[in-house]
């Protein structure tokens, strides 16, 4: 299996092994990155409940696909590929003048990715599921890579992907819990990160500003009301990059769900604690108490009485894990936050 060489050059940076981190997440927030591959076919009719931790079990239903003519092995230079990563979907075209899309796949669209040795071959197979009637199934994409550090490299990729997207939803629910359930200023539409349900519709992700002031003030009360609203961009953002480091995809998956059952679906204050304390376990129990910036006045009491039972009495843990948050006034608000241009 050879990959033609005289075609035109990637959008790609060279990502360091093991991990293939990307050094800045707005090249997949804003842009893309590019990687050469071979598309072998798309099995349709496949189980959502394929184990893709198990290789026979794939391998099975890619032999069903060859023998039906589905998945093709015999490929040749017409069947270069390029598959397109950003942070709201993957697309693969084919490599020519044309870049005909073959195939897109939106992030939260993407059950499962895993990569396969099979002989000589190097296969990357994504479990998805883009068609809400056909409940119980899903579809898996065979990509043929050249090497194995290809195909780690593009589940990495992916994986940033997922990190990016339940991240950046638990961010704003983070900031509508830190607001006093106000709305945001920001036009992202954000999915629907119920864990049994991957089709929500999700088609922006981004970081903003979520605060900025009203244009109205005079000049001394805006500057101050903008190093404010810095401040608190800068505690939610440290935050959530605490959570990236401590948790994983599915964990982070987890914490969006709750987020959004708390500060959507209503659920009680009580069971949310309780909720995020299971999530995080006796090992990182100290995230708990990073949250204290965000709780609204009316659930202060609660959550300190709630810290005091579980053994936190003050920042002492986190500050020896990560040190001092950055401080910020503490002041309403609502004031400085659009409610008008959120979409969920």
């Amino acid at each position: 299996m050879g990959f033609r060489s005289d075609k035109r050059s990637l959008t790609d940076i060279k990502l360091i092994p093991p991990d293939y981190r990307v050094p800045d997440i707005s090249i997949l927030i804003h842009g893309y990155l590019e990687k050469e591959i071979k598309i072998a076919g798309v099995l349709n009719n496949i189980p959502c409940t394929l184990d893709m931790n198990s290789r026979c079990e794939v391998l099975k239903h890619i032999d069903k696909g060859k023998a039906r003519g589905d998945v093709i092995w015999n490929l040749n230079g017409k069947n270069d590929s390029v598959i397109s990563v950003s942070a709201t979907n993957i697309k693969l075209v084919r490599r020519d003048d044309t870049l005909d899309v073959f195939l897109r796949i939106h992030i939260n669209e993407i059950a499962a990715i895993c990569y396969i040795k099979d002989d000589d071959l190097h296969l990357v197979a994504i479990k998805f599921t883009d068609d809400q009637e056909n409940i119980g199934y899903c579809k898996l994409c065979v990509l043929l890579v050249h090497e194995k550090e290809n195909a780690e490299e593009l589940c990495s990729l992916v994986k940033q992907c997922f990190e990016i997207m339940y991240t950046d939803s638990s961010r704003y629910f983070e900031d509508r819990m830190y607001s006093g359930n106000a709305t945001p200023r920001t036009s992202i539409s954000y999915p629907d990160t119920s864990i049994s349900n991957m089709t929500g519709d999700f088609r922006t992700i981004g970081y903003p500003t979520l605060y900025s002031t009203n244009s109205g003030r005079d000049s001394d009360t805006s500057s101050s009301d903008s190093e404010d609203g810095e401040r608190k961009n800068e505690i939610l953002d440290d935050y959530m990059n605490k959570l990236q480091e401590r948790l994983s995809t599915e964990e982070l998956k987890r914490y969006a769900v709750l987020m959004k059952a708390r500060y959507e679906s209503g659920m009680p204050f009580p069971d949310f604690c309780n909720s995020i304390r299971e999530l995080y376990g006796r090992d990182r129990i100290f995230l708990l108490s990073g949250m204290r910036p965000f709780i609204p006045a009316e659930d202060k009491a609660f959550f300190e009485n709630f810290l005091r039972q579980i053994g936190i009495e003050d920042d002492r843990s986190w500050n020896e894990a990560f040190g001092k948050r950055p401080q910020v006034r503490n002041r309403t608000l609502s004031e400085d936050l659009n409610m008008d241009s959120i979409r969920l």
